[in-house]
């Protein structure tokens, strides 16, 4: 017999026969209290849909599904999947009880996503044995979850540990025992005194990243009501556990877990970042394991997703799969056309970063020094620049801009480095404090541009930069119309330009010939600026603009972007005009528009090429 429950009050009422099945599997993101708590974070404004089986009076299978409405269109999920995003998946007594529920739950005419669901579970494979002629299928691998067999003595497991993490564990102590009395403490708490802990761990979780990026327990109203209500129901059965990392008495690292068939899962860590030189978090985890293998526990479930710092404890993990199922109806095929849309533009995406991947030495630093070492033999000036994630907060960016310097000035390259003041959030002060640090270490600051709109800014910026440190620059882009005044400002101000076409548009959308207008920047600034480096993969255009400020005894360089091809350099060195690779580091993206393709059809070739060589930035060097 087939059962729907769409309210609260009826799942609550399920209780006792509802972890009688989820006895089985041993699992407490399986149990009552788990899907009540995530119900109560949910509905409203989803709606519940709790389908059951039932053999006579007894429950023998449950489906814990949840309807909601994305984009203008109806689909069942896991109840909870979408804010906790933890494993989760049916509960039923034996096959032929699956086979009846989801033949029960195709039979709501839905579409249905199960998200992280086990890669080996009955589910996944009954459900696409049974899937429908007229229904659509896709199974996509999501993150893993790593755990840990916890198996012999601890120290036999600590001794497992590479040396090297055994000594930077051992020094992040040390610093913490600098800092004043460590503490570890581990609660069991009751009812009564579990609010005050949950306050306490949401408020250390909040001051990390985390709390940064929305994803901590307090900046989600529906993950504060879920671990709310269920931190509540796990204290009464005395399941929960917190583990604090305390520093004369404050917590600055925490672990919300439950104990639950001799296994402990880690439901949420945090850590306050103003101690992030000690790694608290990984501090307080390797106690935490410390903990269960004392406790004599059989696994240590580390959930959430498989991150490589958690690699130095286990490899192992638990394989995942996202299930969508598409009916032949209005909503499937609704759905079914948006999951394509946003498959196309997955692929769009991953095409740009491919071909991205060809203008960028590597994500880090440390790829780009490595090809300025290459370029620097070769006898090519130098411009390193970070491209930053979407993320990545303007202190960051400071920060990997003064190591940028650092390796410059180690180097000894003739390099200078480039930056964003966008990406510093036209901070004043961070913009002052990269001019005070870049003239200390005696390396020239290019500053890009941007956005029309906020040129204003920049150009502010620039001029306060230059106060502190002589060799600053601008840049200024031959399609904005308002280049031409600005030229006459850097004229004025003493500061190097670097003349580009430029990827953004001028908002006032006059149409102006950028091509044209570039010779007209290059005429302004002859004989009139300090230094001047012509930016342009364009033979010809280089060719004219190089011979003018060669005939004024203009100081220039050709400027050229790693990855692209060089043909411009030959308008160079007849002229005996050096030439400067352009070589960032970071998160590849299309240095061209590809927009205006028409107007220069030599971008497809590039982007084709990019696709296919896919990072070879060498084919595209001087």
């Amino acid at each position: 017999m087939i059962e729907v429950v769409d309210t609260v009050a009826g799942l609550m009422k399920l209780e006792r026969e509802w972890d009688a099945l989820a006895l089985e599997f041993q699992n407490p993101l399986l149990t009552h209290e788990w899907f009540a708590a995530c119900a109560a974070a949910v509905s409203p404004p989803d709606e519940l849909m709790i389908i059951l089986i039932r053999d006579g009076e007894e429950l023998v299978a449950a489906a814990p599904m949840v309807m909601v409405r994305r984009r203008g269109v109806r689909r069942l999920e896991l109840l909870g999947s979408s804010t906790l995003q933890e494993p989760s998946g049916f509960l039923f007594r034996d096959e032929e009880s699956l086979k009846e529920l989801l033949w029960a739950v195709s039979a709501q005419r839905l579409p249905i996503r199960l998200g992280r669901i086990a890669a080996d579970s009955p589910e996944i494979r009954l459900a696409r044995r049974l899937a429908a002629p007229l229904r659509g299928v896709t199974v996509r691998r999501q993150s893993a979850s790593p755990w840990l067999l916890i198996d012999g003595p601890w120290e036999d497991f600590e001794a497992g540990i590479s040396s090297s993490r055994r000594s930077s564990l051992r020094r992040a102590r040390r610093r913490l025992d600098e800092m004043g009395e460590v503490q570890i403490q581990v609660e069991s708490p009751t009812e009564e005194s579990v609010e005050s802990y949950l306050r306490e761990f949401v408020n250390v979780e909040a001051t990390g990243w985390k709390g940064r990026l929305g994803t901590a327990v307090r900046s989600d109203p529906r993950s504060a009501r879920f671990f709310t209500s269920y931190g509540h129901a796990a204290a009464r059965t005395g399941a929960l556990r917190f583990f604090f990392l305390r520093v004369d008495g404050q917590a600055v690292a925490g672990i919300l877990a439950v104990e639950h068939a001799r296994r402990l899962w880690v439901l949420k860590v945090g850590f306050d970042e103003t101690w992030a030189h000690c790694s608290p978090g990984i501090l307080l985890m390797h106690e935490a394991i410390h903990w269960a293998f004392s406790k004599g526990l059989a696994e240590f479930e580390f959930l959430g997703t498989d991150e490589p710092w958690i690699h130095m404890w286990t490899s192992a993990k638990r394989e995942h799969v996202l299930h969508d199922c598409y009916p032949f109806s209005v909503d499937g095929l609704a759905w079914c056309g948006y999951r394509l849309f946003k498959t196309l533009a997955r692929l769009k995406r991953r095409s740009i970063e491919r071909i991205g991947h060809r203008y960028v030495a590597g994500p880090e630093l440390a790829d780009a020094i490595s090809v300025c070492r290459r370029l620097a033999e070769r006898k090519a000036l130098l411009t390193v620049a970070h491209w930053r994630g979407d993320s990545e907060p303007p202190a960051q960016v400071l920060k990997n801009s003064k190591a940028a310097i650092d390796s410059i000035a180690a180097e000894q390259f003739d390099g200078q480095l480039s930056v964003k003041i966008s990406d510093l959030r036209f901070d004043p002060d961070l913009v002052r404090e990269l001019a005070c640090y870049a003239s200390r270490r005696r390396v020239p600051l290019q500053f890009d541009a941007v956005d029309a709109r906020a040129q204003d800014r920049t150009i502010e910026l620039t001029e306060a930069a230059h106060a502190i440190w002589e060799l600053v620059g601008c840049t200024l882009p031959s399609r904005w119309e308002r280049s031409i005044e600005d030229a006459e400002w850097a004229i004025r101000s003493g500061v190097s330009v670097r003349v580009v076409k430029g990827q953004w548009s001028d908002p006032k959308g006059n149409g102006l010939d950028c091509r044209r207008n570039f010779l007209v920047l290059i005429r302004a600034l002859a004989g009139r600026c300090a230094h001047v480096f012509v930016g342009t993969h364009d033979r010809q255009l280089a060719h004219e603009a190089l011979t003018i400020l060669h005939a004024s005894k203009t100081r220039c360089e050709l400027e050229q972007m790693l990855g692209l091809p060089s043909i411009a350099k030959s308008a160079a060195e007849p002229l005996g005009i050096p030439v400067r690779v352009y070589v960032p580091f970071g998160t590849p993206y299309l240095p061209y528009n590809i927009r205006y393709v028409s107007h220069r059809p030599a971008m497809m070739a590039w982007a084709l090429n990019g696709l296919l060589t896919g990072g070879d930035w060498n084919q595209g060097l001087l």
